[in-house]
């Protein structure tokens, strides 16, 4: 009778010490530091020159080669007419500064091992993947109260996107077509890097289309040589939606921010448009990865409808398992955004860059 007890105070114990220790290690890997930027640390940068600070290289073995279980698809890096350049999402837990480190190991292994097959791999069939570390706003500055150092932070991890972006450019690039691809955070850098290095510059002479997905695109935030794209087949432009569930709210993408309408193409049908398509014309989601690589495609997961906000509604939640996890406040499918689309995003780059390449030899 003692010993059981004694056993069942024990387990209560470890009951009592692993809730305490969730509990600490989350309140530290989504704290803000107490000194603003200035007085924090600073990582030091990458050096794109090193290897090990690129997520994605076109000539190795990385998580942007993946491929969907049992699917026709294949990596074709080796002999691909275009380039992308991929930009992943927030990504760093826990640091002591305002951005992560170059060597943060849980950000280098989300980045390396879950963005980039999940998001990445959709263009490996058209294109060399190049996909840069960088040393990225924290998840949890993003709610911070002082803002002056959430823009610091952004600029700081922007600054090492256009440091590879110019790196990649000057080495390798050689005036190849290109696909600019970003979700969330990546998203901010990539639209910025349009506005500064794109718009109105030559380098649209090169860009086949933008899938900047998953943020704020304000509707006029480039000029119209970089239009949004209201065909499937359109060059030169840009696409890009946020996934809410009907009914949920647009509040954190538009009001948030300022305005009454935000930029939003519906990835089934590649058109600006109002137009709701239903699931049935949805040939290919994946759901959140796996460890061992990407999950067979589901076909009829969700369908797409543009709102007048911007916001691209999907009518129910998926019925399917795997699409309910890493859900976000108000409806948002945030994590799935390319997910859902996958299949239809991987047709559509072929098309956009086909169509380039007419015009473009």
């Amino acid at each position: 009778m003692a010993k059981i007890k004694y056993l069942s105070i024990l387990l209560a114990l470890l009951v009592v010490m692993v809730f305490a220790g969730k509990l600490l290690l989350g309140s530290w890997m989504m704290s803000v530091p107490a000194q603003p930027f200035a007085n924090s640390p600073v990582y030091d940068p990458p050096d794109y020159n090193n290897p090990d600070h690129w997520a994605a290289l076109p000539d190795r073995d990385d998580g942007a080669d993946w491929l969907p279980a049992n699917s026709t698809y294949k990596d074709n890096q080796f002999n691909a007419k275009a380039d992308v350049f991929y930009v992943y999402p927030t990504a760093g837990f826990y640091g002591d500064g305002w951005n992560v480190s170059m060597d943060n190991w849980l950000e280098r292994f989300i980045s390396s091992r879950g963005s980039l097959p999940q998001q990445a791999t959709p263009f490996n069939g058209v294109a060399k993947i190049y996909a840069p570390h960088y040393r990225s706003v924290r998840m949890s500055i993003w709610t911070a109260e002082d803002r002056d150092s959430v823009a610091k932070a952004t600029d700081l991890a922007y600054q090492d996107v256009k440091k590879a972006f110019d790196y990649y450019l000057a080495n390798w690039n050689k005036g190849r077509p290109i696909i600019l691809v970003s979700h969330s955070q990546g998203t901010l850098h990539l639209l910025r890097l349009l506005q500064q290095e794109f718009d109105q510059k030559p380098l649209t002479k090169q860009l086949v289309a933008a899938y900047i997905i998953g943020n704020t695109v304000p509707v006029n935030a480039l000029s119209e040589q970089i239009p949004l794209c209201q065909t499937p087949q359109q060059t030169h432009c840009y696409v890009t939606w946020n996934t809410v569930l009907e009914g949920g709210s647009s509040y954190h993408w538009v009001e948030e921010e300022g305005l009454t309408e935000i930029a939003c193409v519906n990835p089934l049908s590649w058109k600006a448009d109002l137009i709701a398509v239903d699931k049935s014309a949805n040939s290919g989601s994946i759901p959140l990865i796996g460890l061992l690589g990407l999950a067979p495609l589901d076909k009829g997961v969700v369908g797409a409808r543009c709102g007048p906000k911007g916001i691209l509604w999907i009518a129910e939640a998926p019925k399917q398992a795997g699409y309910n996890r890493a859900l976000f406040a108000g409806g948002q499918y945030h994590t799935y955004d390319i997910n859902f689309y996958y299949h239809s995003i991987r047709t559509n780059a072929e098309l956009r860059l086909g169509a380039f390449l007419s015009k473009t030899p």
